[in-house]
């Protein structure tokens, strides 16, 4: 059974952890601050599209923020969270509303940060492809500018409430922020296969 605080990591393991969470995690929120602040009072750089460099620290800063919030608030309050647990009688809207939970919170930040940042890479690619040549979609600014946070916020936060809504996001049981249950992702690519097996024999 796995417990919370998890006993393969010694204390004196679980101190070094926290310093280094620490310290890497409070420098890299620091240094996409200070990209964001840059790009937003550079008169040139805070112009769309060249601006969506500036953007894309939002999504880095929710997935750090993630690993540090154990370190603000305790790593047993936020990871030892049982929020999502089956046997604790509630949903994860229930467990929810009932109490405030770092860990599925941290799961939330985490998810949605990694996914929009992916998206964001995209998007800063195609700033720079527009910056550095002619190419120019034939779209007002503003709609453009709409349009790439719809991209990359509004979506992959609708695919993290997806997954969440449907009680995906589960407590590790150990020092980790909650995340997709590893049962169903480990069960994901039995069932493609088992999809597929079965079609042929169809066929």
């Amino acid at each position: 059974m796995i417990v919370c605080p998890t006993p393969f990591l010694s204390d004196h393991q679980v101190h070094i952890y926290t310093t280094v969470s620490a310290v890497f995690g409070h420098v890299g929120i620091a240094c996409a601050l200070l990209i964001l602040l840059a790009y937003m009072t550079h008169p040139w750089k805070s112009s769309f599209p060249r601006s969506s460099v500036a953007w894309l620290q939002i999504p880095i800063i929710a997935a750090v923020v993630s690993q540090v919030i154990p370190v603000w608030v305790g790593w047993e309050t936020a990871v030892c969270d049982k929020c999502g647990d089956p046997n604790n009688g509630y949903t994860w809207i229930g467990c929810w509303l009932s109490h405030w939970s770092w860990c599925w919170l941290g799961g939330w930040l985490l998810y949605w940060g990694a996914i929009s940042g992916v998206v964001w890479y995209n998007l800063v690619a195609i700033g720079i492809f527009q910056s550095l040549s002619s190419l120019r979609f034939d779209l007002p600014r503003w709609l453009q500018i709409t349009l790439f946070h719809i991209v990359g916020y509004v979506l992959p936060f609708i695919l993290v409430a997806v997954v969440a809504l449907n009680d995906d996001i589960q407590p590790t049981g150990v020092y980790q922020v909650c995340f997709v249950d590893s049962e169903k992702v480990r069960a994901r690519p039995r069932e493609v296969v088992q999809f597929i097996v079965i079609k042929s024999d169809a066929n």
